[in-house]
């Protein structure tokens, strides 16, 4: 009898142990109720396509962007309860080259008909009640697992550390989310059959979660000289992102701003955002790709699709706009100088530049052999006041780089105020990307004046170059973006891919 009892006793203590397993396995233990379905709008979607190119468009057009900034690989959306805890976790599988109508886990008879622009979900059953939604469109690795039933609100609005090549797959399909925040989706959203669902869908727009950038145009030079081989490239790119644009201030007039919402219905033009590292003390320089010395810039000057290059989104607080952590340009080209005297140049010849005064490795020679003459005044030579004498203390340095023989070098530099530039190339750097422009945010560190905003094109036409650039990259200093002395000016302009416009002279 004993036993028995304890064999029965056995037997609950299992059934007992394996009830309870059961429930902490089951996120949803509820039973499913109801069908909901979706409806996204990709960034071309409810918006004019003013633009039919970069090249052609102005300041605030759209544009609609390449067939891969469009392309679906899948997508992915997320509810959370009122806890904040991922409830569901879909996953959808469809799939767009960008250029037609997505494939796949559509619903079969919605409202409108998918296009490129614009598709609805199948509907999926779930239990009725509030949750808040985020919507993904191909979605990392690294996003899935942030997203996942189990997970919380807190961990999709954490940072991630990633790259333009893993939220892009090497640029042939962006991660693309929510623009205005998560979508409230209520019982009243959702329906007791799935074709009613499929014909009333939850709303939801999506952004891309890369900038994209353009440089190009055709600037003015000084009589005598050229600049050829012209490249750029970015500079001070961040390092980390949210998954979906977190809401700053958004600019309603000149110089007015004020916090974004859901409801508030900014205008795209006038909206900011919210990085990582957007707070002072939240940036330091591990957050960024920065560039430093003698760098081979690649990408090539002009407004064609191929052209742009992608960015993480990178935004700061008024008091933050600061050089070393506000994303930039570099550009590059073969510089060469006018004529002047006897002195002649040809392009891609290295060259000595003395505070606006250029001359050749045989000039160098030359001067070498009369700097210790004191009956050759600077006149003389042919040289600016002052230049003998700093000739003098410059090799005398420990570290000269001139080869006093020939008056060559094999390397760029800067030194004692002497400059040498290696078949020509020179640098200009610090050439901040503005955002908001002079209309909407036209004093000096004003609020949302740089920085680079996810799913905006900005176009960046350089109207004139007045004079050389640096012969090498120096790391950027935490000066104020807006400096009391411009030496570099352009325009900006940013495209749904929007359209912002900027221009800059050197």
């Amino acid at each position: 009898m004993k036993k028995f009892i304890y064999t029965a006793l056995a037997a609950v203590a299992v059934l007992f142990f394996a009830s309870c397993k059961n429930d902490k396995n089951q996120p949803k233990k509820d039973k499913a109720d109801a069908f909901i379905s979706f409806t996204f709008s990709l960034p071309q979607g409810d918006t004019r396509a003013e633009a039919g190119s970069v090249d052609g468009a102005n300041n605030g057009d759209t544009f609609v962007g390449t067939a891969d900034e469009q392309a679906i690989k899948g997508v992915r959306v997320v509810l959370f309860d009122s806890n904040g805890l991922v409830k569901y976790a879909l996953t959808y599988n469809i799939t767009a080259t960008g250029s037609q109508a997505p494939t796949g886990d559509i619903a079969a008879s919605p409202a409108q008909a998918a296009t490129a622009a614009r598709f609805t979900t199948k509907a999926e059953k779930i239990v009725s009640q509030d949750y808040q939604m985020l919507a993904i469109i191909n979605p990392t690795a690294a996003v899935i697992a942030a997203t996942a039933e189990g997970k919380y609100l807190k961990d999709a609005q954490a940072a991630i550390e990633t790259t333009v090549n893993d939220l892009s797959a090497n640029g042939k399909a962006i991660l693309m989310s929510n623009d205005r925040g998560l979508v409230k989706v209520t019982p009243n959203d959702m329906k007791a059959a799935a074709n009613d669902a499929e014909q009333s869908p939850v709303a939801v727009n999506v952004d891309r979660i890369l900038a994209k950038v353009y440089v190009g145009g055709t600037p003015s030079l000084p009589d005598g000289v050229t600049f050829t081989s012209r490249k750029w490239e970015l500079n001070t790119t961040n390092k980390k992102t949210f998954i979906y644009r977190q809401f700053a201030k958004v600019a309603t007039a000149l110089n007015t701003f004020v916090e974004e919402t859901t409801t508030n219905n900014s205008d795209r033009l006038g909206r900011y955002a919210k990085d990582p590292n957007y707070l002072a003390g939240e940036s330091k320089a591990t957050d960024f790709n920065s560039k430093n010395g003698v760098e081979n810039l690649t990408n090539d000057w002009g407004f064609e699709d191929t052209k742009g290059q992608y960015c993480l989104e990178n935004t700061m607080d008024a008091g933050q706009q600061l050089n070393n952590q506000s994303t930039s340009f570099i550009l590059s080209g073969v510089w060469k100088p006018a004529n002047h005297g006897t002195i002649t140049f040809t392009e891609g010849q290295s060259f000595y530049n003395y505070m606006g005064f250029t001359f050749t490795f045989e000039k160098m020679k030359e001067y070498i052999t009369k700097v210790n003459d004191n009956s050759i005044t600077d006149a003389k030579m042919g040289t600016p006041p002052g230049f003998k004498a700093a000739l003098k203390s410059f090799l005398a340095e420990a570290n000269c780089p001139v080869n006093k023989t020939d008056g060559s070098f094999t390397k760029s530099f800067s030194l004692n105020g002497f400059k040498g530039y290696l078949n020509g190339v020179c640098y200009y750097q610090t050439n901040i990307i503005r955002h908001f422009n002079q209309a909407l945010s036209s004093l000096d560190m004003g609020y949302g004046r740089y920085g680079v905003v996810r799913n905006n094109i900005y176009k960046i036409s350089i109207k004139k170059i007045t004079q050389i650039g640096e012969p090498t990259i120096v790391p950027e200093k935490p000066d104020p973006n807006d400096p009391t002395k411009l030496f570099i000016a352009f325009d900006i302009t940013i495209n749904p891919w929007l359209v912002r416009t900027q221009e800059i002279s050197l």
